[in-house]
């Protein structure tokens, strides 16, 4: 017989706690707890956050929690029963989205960084990513990637409309 969902997370909190305090107490570091995809966690995670971040020692704190998601975070972090954490973060950032010209430096600068050395998305092709992505970055990620494919499937060097337009029919619900 499994342990009950609440056990089972009381469990893992204990564990967390736990290895906080070693970390920070035997090997003098300060943790670094990466959640992404924050804005899918239960309130009931969130909620038991805050006490992850009383620990401290030399009145200085142990853990640092950075908190990655959609705007529905910042939503679910305004919730009256989340005060105690929200009031322990103490920077918020939020990356609005991109305009068309920042599109392209987007996308082309991931090229770049992945070690492509021409142009492979043209100025229309580019564009029509633009408008179909509202210029959220993860959605223009899936795009991108999916433009990728049908290019390289097509046996193209380039990116184009024609190609922008059927990876978006293709990504359909990926980008709503």
């Amino acid at each position: 017989m499994g342990l009950e969902p609440r056990a089972t997370f009381a469990a893992l909190f204990a564990s967390i706690s736990q290895h906080i305090e070693d970390q920070a107490s035997q090997h003098k570091l300060r943790v670094v707890l990466l959640l992404d995809e924050a804005h899918l966690l239960p309130l009931q995670v969130l909620d038991q956050l805050h006490i992850l971040l009383n620990y401290q020692r030399d009145s200085k704190p142990w853990l640092s929690i950075i908190l990655v998601g959609l705007p529905e975070l910042r939503e679910t972090l305004k919730r009256n029963v989340l005060q105690s954490l929200t009031g322990r973060i103490p920077i918020r950032i939020h990356i609005p989205p991109l305009d068309s010209d920042q599109v392209k430096q987007y996308v082309r600068h991931r090229m770049t960084a992945a070690g492509c050395r021409r142009e492979v998305f043209a100025d229309d092709g580019l564009l029509l990513i633009s408008k179909a992505t509202g210029g959220i970055m993860r959605r223009i990620d899936v795009l991108s990637t999916r433009c990728l494919e049908l290019a390289a499937k097509g046996k193209s060097n380039l990116v184009d409309a024609t190609v922008a337009e059927a990876a978006i029919r293709d990504c359909g619900e990926a980008l709503l």
